[in-house]
């Protein structure tokens, strides 16, 4: 495993960090072998959510409490998803939160993260209430997902502002494959603009759907051949397949080590049905990958 660091942490974090969405309390044995295989193999973070609901959350919470390893843990925390309405607000934060730490069986989550913006909100309550939050020991650092590069920037300056901590961490779309429209509303893939801004400031990055949905791997669903199915991904896709040959690696691992192989501190969110597929995803840590070959996967040139 590879680790990195995000400002106000003081836990590493995994590169990879697992996706719970398919694990559950109605499958617990396994869901305990997906988390079992995934900390052997040194991984320590894990992707939660509110709207994920309680048998994921609770699933990690048997977990950790079951093995002893909550203090070994990362949890990334995500709440104030938009269940029909605009959620950004310092209530749904609260009540988010209260109920995600009930599910997981902790007092505490390492990373909160607003699984979507609303621009409309002033970010000053928000600021205020996170750093609240934190000198409750309830969280220590945080971030947004789907949220425009402009409005970390202006929570950071508004952060600043106050003499408070701001965002760590961006939490947006990133993946070799090129999106026709976004996979849900409110959804933010990351741009060439924005990459660029990620360099300038080395900010992290925390990719969702980091080996685009599956695509490089076959799947062929309703949502992701909506989303992924163009013909400038298929033609990544074999640029992928050829070199994956070249290297003796799988297509799917090699996608996730594009995703990795930016010039600019990058985590995976991958999610795992099985024990075999955590394994796939962190082999990509071991496949060594040039800037030629990164941008030859991308542009063919």
């Amino acid at each position: 495993m590879k680790y990195g660091h995000v400002h106000g942490l003081d836990k590493p974090i995994s590169k990879i960090v697992l996706g719970s969405t398919l694990l559950s309390t109605d499958r617990l044995d396994e869901s305990f072998a997906i988390l079992d295989t995934y900390f052997e193999l040194g991984g320590n973070a894990v992707d939660t959510a509110h709207c994920y609901g309680p048998k994921t959350s609770g699933a990690l919470g048997q977990w950790m409490e079951a093995r002893g390893v909550r203090d070994k843990m990362v949890l990334y925390d995500k709440g104030c998803h938009p269940y029909g309405e605009e959620r950004l607000t310092v209530a749904c934060l609260r009540s988010d939160l209260a109920e995600n730490l009930e599910r997981l069986r902790t007092d505490h989550v390492d990373v909160w993260v607003f699984h979507r913006d609303d621009p409309t909100q002033p970010l000053a309550p928000i600021i205020q209430e996170l750093n609240d939050q934190k000198a409750k020991g309830t969280m220590q650092a945080f971030g947004g997902s789907n949220w425009s590069i402009s409005r970390v920037e202006e929570a950071n300056r508004v952060a600043a502002e106050l003499g408070m901590q701001g965002f760590s961490l961006n939490n947006p779309n990133l993946s070799l494959a090129t999106v026709n429209e976004p996979m849900w509303a409110g959804c933010v893939t990351i741009d060439k603009a924005g990459r660029d801004w990620h360099e300038r400031t080395q900010f992290p990055l925390f990719a969702w759907s980091s080996m685009g949905g599956g695509f490089f791997a076959g799947v062929e669903t309703p949502d992701v051949m909506r989303v992924y199915a163009n013909e400038e991904n298929y033609r990544r896709k074999a640029r992928l397949e050829e070199l994956a040959r070249k290297k003796g690696v799988h297509p799917a691992p090699l996608a996730l080590a594009w995703t990795l192989h930016q010039p600019f501190p990058v985590f995976a969110l991958c999610g795992c049905a099985n024990p075999e597929e955590v394994r796939g995803v962190v082999s990509s840590l071991g496949i060594e990958m040039t800037d030629e070959e990164s941008r030859w996967l991308e542009f063919g040139e």
